[in-house]
């Protein structure tokens, strides 16, 4: 197969994935009684939470604040769990590799769509909790599927980056989850930005802040700045040619790594 059609299979394939992403979800819920709704329900019980108390701590106003965090662990629960389901991505498919002609961005579809549907059954306990708190969703938050429309891209081609990596170098996924966790933290979602802040540079260079606002500010009622799709689509296209570069060079060694 060549490069072009490893990158055609997410198209032509698109059953494969969304096959075997399904049977993820069936399998791993297998016997649950909510199913994948134990984890939204987790992040939801989370949220309120830890809002309960950071927004006492900043003293902002607790229903701004939990809308705020809520929207923004919506989001960062895909990104963060993309990333960390992108380095494992191959060598959790060590057994389907061996046995199937699967090339790796094919892998990395199944990985953003699994997590997809995750973000759905997430979204409805947020909206849920939203609503519940006064603050209803207006026509501009359809802006945020446009923001999510970019993350199904960004997840597919940070699986063929990280995959093929991490399959060689077995150390990389503590160094991304290491990477991950400080991300959390420098990312406003626990904390609230604000103009008077002597570092902006803290959140502005951070590219996850951008992506996480393209789906977050909508929902909060505001559009996403100029800035905010400038970086966000600057990543995913930068993230797109390390992807074919990575393919190109990995794609006839990667068994020799399993």
């Amino acid at each position: 197969m060549s490069l072009a059609a490893d990158y055609g299979a997410v198209f032509t394939r698109w059953n494969t994935w969304a096959l075997m992403a399904n049977q993820d979800i069936s399998m791993r819920y297998r016997r649950s009684f909510l199913g994948p709704f134990w984890l939204s329900i987790a992040l939801g019980s989370l949220v309120l939470g830890i809002g309960l108390l950071f927004a006492e701590v900043q003293r902002q106003p607790f229903r701004d604040f939990l809308t705020f965090f809520g929207c923004g662990m919506l989001a960062w629960t895909y990104l963060q769990t993309v990333t960390s389901e992108a380095c494992s991505c191959v060598i959790d498919n060590e057994d389907n590799l061996r046995n199937l002609p699967l090339p790796v961005p094919l892998l990395s579809a199944r990985v953003a769509y699994r997590n997809l549907v995750m973000f759905a059954h997430n979204a409805v306990i947020i909206g849920v909790m939203i609503a519940l708190l006064g603050k209803p969703l207006t026509l501009l938050s359809l802006w945020s599927l446009v923001g999510l429309a970019l993350y199904l891209p960004f997840a597919l081609f940070l699986g063929a980056v990280l995959g093929p990596i991490c399959a060689r170098f077995r150390d990389v996924p503590q160094v991304i989850a290491t990477i991950m966790q400080l991300m959390f933290f420098l990312t406003p979602i626990l904390w609230v930005p604000h103009e008077a802040m002597s570092r902006p540079i803290i959140y502005e260079a951070n590219p996850f802040y951008h992506l996480l606002e393209v789906v977050r500010a909508p929902m909060l009622g505001q559009m996403p700045t100029d800035m905010n799709w400038i970086v966000s689509v600057s990543t995913v296209a930068i993230l797109g040619v390390l992807a074919v570069i990575v393919t190109a060079l990995t794609r006839k060694q990667i068994f020799l790594w399993l």
